[in-house]
């Protein structure tokens, strides 16, 4: 029954190296776990492994690499690491999968190694490369006019990122290239070929469907912009007393951007007018009027007409636009003599937004 080195005591189940050494498994598994957790905080690992590869130190080596060696490695044995099957087999399996994992860290620090010289490299090949916002895809090169917006959709101009669809409108939004990210988000990519298709298409619809919704929004600001000056035209070719004493430039501005704004404005000045009434349609077909001779008298026009209030009234016609107003000859007139008069009958008064 071998010794182990480490505790002198004599135990049926041991590793046993090829000089002869054994341990037991009470001591292998904490030796194990402790390697690996050291070995997982250990710094500039890769240029360690190349210095003590430089040097010929195998058994140095074969630590960095995760392997398992003697406890007496380094202190007069010179056996080589255990086969991971012995190990698994004297272990437990909590530990033998920290012994495990613990074997990444050196090609990881070796392809990251890689891209950082890859890195300085590429960054003095591509010094204007730019890389998407969204998932560092690049090199991104823009040649040209830096407003991206310009030609693009247009002609098969394409200048979102051709991995997501992520897109902005000026070259200076789009951060500058850097191999490392683009390097290391390249584990996203599908794994199969099907995966790839199907998540190309996915993103084709979606930029698409970004890109259409993104042209009609310019499109309506672009056609709000050219029609805005010829609306606050119109309004202010309307005659002064037409106008509220309240309106300002500003707000005939933001009223030709508006039509139901322009509705009311030209209610309130009909009803300004003393004598004056709004035709209501009654659930039986007729029409009422309502006065508003007790209105406040700062909603009358400073000049009174000529005429008593009571024998000119003028009907604001709902449901057109542009507000119509005509003159009633009665009071009393019915539907029929408002459709008449309407239509064009003597006596007829219309204003309104290009209509006469």
């Amino acid at each position: 029954m071998p010794s182990c080195i480490v505790c002198y005591e004599e135990k049926e189940r041991a590793i046993v190296c090829a000089e002869g050494h054994a341990t037991c498994e009470e001591c292998l598994a904490p030796f194990v776990a402790g390697n690996a957790d050291a070995l997982s905080k250990t710094d500039l690992i890769a240029s360690m492994a190349d210095a003590a590869a430089a040097r010929n130190d195998t058994a140095a080596v074969a630590k960095f690499e995760g392997r398992c060696l003697c406890p007496l490695s380094g202190h007069g044995c010179n056996a080589g690491p255990f086969e991971d099957k012995d190990v698994a087999a004297h272990v437990p399996s909590d530990v033998f999968c920290a012994f495990v994992g613990c074997k990444v860290h050196l090609p990881l620090a070796r392809k990251l190694q890689d891209v950082v010289a890859k890195k300085q490299e590429l960054s003095l090949q591509f010094p204007n490369a730019r890389q998407c916002g969204r998932c560092s895809h690049g090199p991104v090169l823009f040649r040209g006019c830096s407003d991206l917006t310009t030609h693009h959709g247009q002609g098969g101009i394409d200048n979102s990122c051709g991995r997501c669809g992520w897109f902005a409108p000026h070259i200076s939004m789009w951060p500058r290239w850097d191999p490392t990210a683009a390097a290391l988000c390249r584990d996203n990519y599908p794994r199969t070929t099907r995966d790839g298709l199907e998540m190309t298409a996915r993103l084709r619809e979606a930029r698409e469907e970004e890109r259409r919704q993104w042209m009609q929004g310019v499109v309506v600001r672009r056609r709000a912009a050219r029609e805005a000056p010829s609306r606050c035209d119109t309004i202010l070719a309307f005659p002064q007393s037409w106008r509220p004493p309240e309106t300002t430039l500003l707000s005939l501005q933001k009223t030709a951007h508006d039509p139901a704004r322009m509705v009311s404005m030209e209610e309130r000045r009909a009803l300004r007018d003393d004598g004056w009434g709004v035709a209501q349609q009654l659930p039986s077909g007729e029409r009422r009027w309502h006065d508003f001779d007790s209105r406040p008298p700062s909603w009358r026009r400073q000049q009174e007409p000529q005429e008593p209030p009571r024998q000119r009234r003028r009907v604001v016609v709902e449901g057109e636009w542009p507000p119509a107003y005509f003159d009633l000859p009665d009071r009393s007139a019915t539907i029929d003599q408002v459709r008449a008069t309407s239509a064009g009958v003597a006596g007829f008064a219309r204003f309104g937004l290009g209509r006469v």
